[in-house]
């Protein structure tokens, strides 16, 4: 999303674009503090949710340059926090946005909370004209379906990473960010 987009808005009283991007880092963290409950302090080098103010992130919402920074940090401390984590665990209780749950619960949130706003960008990028990376297809035509329960070759560009079973290759071969 081109930078001059970051303040637009779908309608009066709507998050703006980047007001979108500043609410999942400001979320991001916070889901790292919930998970962090019982755990060490995280490594060097990432900003620390501890000391993070969310006025702050949301002060950044139409600076793309730093909001992005942002983002990638909040979700790099997020990964580093949710891959120290132990399937024994799994039941152990914790309180996310609001609601007493597990750990297991908790990344189910974490999850449904995340594809939301992932859905909602996209509906920003195509009400402005773009397409986002992850919908551009491929230039090929008339693929065959791959019924196979593995991802097959695209004919047309030669990729197999964004192929699914059952599926025509031309529709799911997207290029990436």
């Amino acid at each position: 999303m081109p930078a001059e987009k970051y303040s637009w808005r779908p309608a009066e009283g709507m998050r703006s674009v980047g007001g979108l991007f500043a609410h999942v880092v400001t979320d991001n963290y916070r889901a790292v503090a919930a998970l962090d409950q019982e755990l060490p302090a995280p490594p060097g080098g990432l900003h620390l949710h501890s000391t993070f103010q969310p006025e702050t992130i949301l002060a950044l919402s139409e600076d793309k340059p730093k909001l992005l920074e942002e983002l990638k940090s909040s979700f790099a401390q997020l990964r580093a926090r949710v891959l120290k984590l132990s399937d024994a665990d799994g039941d152990e209780p914790r309180t996310m946005m609001n609601r007493e749950t597990t750990l297991r619960g908790a990344l189910l949130i974490v999850d449904r909370h995340l594809g939301e706003h992932l859905g909602q960008a996209i509906v920003y990028a195509r009400i402005n004209g773009l397409v986002p990376p992850g919908s551009k297809s491929c230039s090929s035509k008339s693929l065959p379906i791959n019924r196979s329960r593995e991802p097959a070759e695209c004919p047309g560009c030669g990729r197999r990473e964004d192929h699914f079973p059952l599926q025509r290759a031309s529709l799911l071969c997207r290029t990436r960010y």
